[in-house]
């Protein structure tokens, strides 16, 4: 347990939520070449894709743009003026929606997500916390370099979900 509060920034903020799914990646990324180096057969086979599938799914879930998900906290962190965090939200949505058809999903579950997920920011985006001092702000630098690693880490988890979910059907 840290005594008081344990950040000092908006970046120490971001960078702790990003943590998850950032190591997540490299898991995924072990598990991917795991498969595509080692000559894996039968029930390995199919751990390693299942393994993999999971943990991509379950980060990439959890970094939705949704308030009290970690990608709506690093959003949350980066863009401090409201328009900009509802118009990263909805360009990052859009991008999902999109790579969710790319998969080849049935609209009708993609809409079904987008419900779901415009449910939860509604239940939980009303309340929030104010620390007693203000925190540091984030450099452009910092921005950056969040942001660039949320972009990363989706992209390797959406990487790794078309390719195991490739990888199960066809075998």
């Amino acid at each position: 347990a840290m005594g008081g509060r344990p950040y000092n920034s908006h970046f120490e903020i971001a960078f702790a939520a990003l943590m998850g799914a950032g190591f997540s990646a490299f898991l995924s990324v072990f598990l991917w070449s795991t498969y595509v180096l080692g000559p894996l057969e039968g029930p390995w086979e199919r751990a390693v894709l299942g393994c993999a599938l999971i943990c991509s799914v379950f980060n990439l879930g959890n970094i939705l743009p949704v308030w009290k998900f970690d990608g709506g906290q690093i959003l949350r962190q980066i863009f401090r003026e409201r328009i900009q965090l509802y118009l990263m939200s909805l360009f990052l949505l859009v991008g999902i929606v999109v790579y969710c058809l790319a998969l080849g999903l049935p609209w009708e579950i993609v809409i079904f997500g987008l419900v779901v997920v415009a449910g939860l920011t509604l239940v939980t985006g009303t309340n929030t916390v104010k620390p007693r001092t203000a925190l540091i702000a984030m450099t452009q630098f910092e921005r950056g370099l969040t942001f660039g690693g949320l972009m990363a880490v989706m992209i390797i988890h959406a990487f790794v979900v078309q390719w195991s979910v490739s990888a199960i059907l066809a075998g």
